[in-house]
């Protein structure tokens, strides 16, 4: 997958920055708030698909589980800390 750099990790949130091709999961821990930064994005999960870009935002929710990125971007992905 793509690289993914944390940026802030406190005992309440994470919030990480995200670019490239890639897979995630929630694990079905928490949500992912993400806000494309830069470029366009494909959210893809159980056969949906939304694209994203500069400042668009989208809530995947904790239940979601995996799910894909595509695309050339940035975003930002703020998350209930582990």
């Amino acid at each position: 997958g793509g690289p993914a750099t944390s940026l802030v990790k406190c005992p309440y949130f994470h919030l990480e920055k995200l670019s490239g091709t890639q897979e995630r999961d929630t694990k079905g821990l928490s949500f992912h708030a993400l806000t494309v930064t830069y470029g366009e994005a494909r959210v893809s999960s159980l056969g949906s698909d939304v694209v994203l870009r500069k400042f668009d935002s989208v809530l995947v929710p904790a239940a979601c589980g995996k799910y894909r990125l595509d695309g050339v971007f940035q975003i930002l992905c703020s998350s209930v800390s582990e």
